[in-house]
């Protein structure tokens, strides 16, 4: 896996619905549907906002990509023996 910057993930985990981070399940559920979540949504990610709420997460001006954060999300998903 290539490197992913660590600013990159805690951006895509402060997007995630307060659902999933707060439903009462187990954490191991949470972040299983907090990968599934990344790498499955797509439609409302014009929208999503760096952690510090100032800038979009995806923007030309970023340092990465959609495809960037998918691929992380999925190959954590799989490294973590999620199916």
């Amino acid at each position: 896996m290539e490197a992913v910057p660590s600013f990159l993930i805690e951006s895509l985990v402060w997007n995630l619905p307060n659902r999933i981070l707060s439903d009462g399940s187990t954490w191991t559920a949470r972040v299983d549907q907090g990968l599934r979540h990344i790498y499955s949504t797509h439609k409302e990610r014009d929208e999503w906002l760096e952690a510090n709420n100032i800038k979009f997460l995806f923007h030309a001006s970023q340092k990465w990509d959609e495809d960037e954060a998918d691929n992380f999300a999925r190959e954590a998903h799989s490294y973590l023996g999620f199916s």
